[in-house]
């Protein structure tokens, strides 16, 4: 019988959801699990280099910078700076878009018959039947209806969208270009 056995100085290395320590990739930052569906993804900070809090922190809206701050896991020195650090970073780029797009518009707005304040919102795609047959499948192997995906994938597009938009605007014109 065949030795199948990997040498242990040869295994292969583990998966990315397993890496104890963050590669600096936007589109990889480790995800706290979270307690509940509506929470927030929030970065797991015991799992990103310290030298990286300010850029992952950084690319949160402020309202949610001290809540990744506070990570379970950290000991109370890197409680102490990665709190102070959510709490001296300048507003993200995000944060100034959401604000123009609350603030009074020049032109005053035809009342409209719906209530002023909604809870969410409705975003209406149109797909094909293969795609939804695909969401169906994938769906189905997270556990969750075709809809349920779409909205976590529309979501977790804008929020990877927003982290990348904010890095590149807090670093600046490539000088290469």
């Amino acid at each position: 019988m065949e030795d199948t056995h990997v040498p242990s100085g040869s295994d292969p290395p583990a998966p990315a959801w397993q890496n104890p320590q963050w590669d600096g990739d936007p589109a990889t930052v480790p995800i706290r699990p979270r307690m509940f569906s509506s929470a927030p993804a929030l970065p797991d900070l015991t799992r990103i280099p310290e030298s990286l809090w300010a850029q992952v922190l950084g690319s949160l809206p402020e309202g949610q910078r001290l809540d990744a701050a506070l990570c379970q896991g950290l000991d109370g020195d890197q409680l102490m700076r990665a709190s102070a650090l959510a709490e001296s970073l300048p507003p993200a780029p995000s944060d100034h878009a959401r604000a123009a797009l609350r603030a009074d518009p020049a032109v005053p707005a035809v009342p409209s018959a719906g209530p002023k304040h909604r809870r969410s919102r409705q975003v209406n795609v149109r797909i094909s039947a293969a795609d939804y047959e695909m969401l169906e499948v994938a769906g189905g192997l997270v556990g969750m209806k075709p809809a349920g995906l779409a909205r976590a994938l529309i979501v977790s597009g804008a929020r990877r969208m927003t982290f990348e938009l904010n890095r590149q605007i807090a670093a600046g014109p490539d000088p290469a270009a």
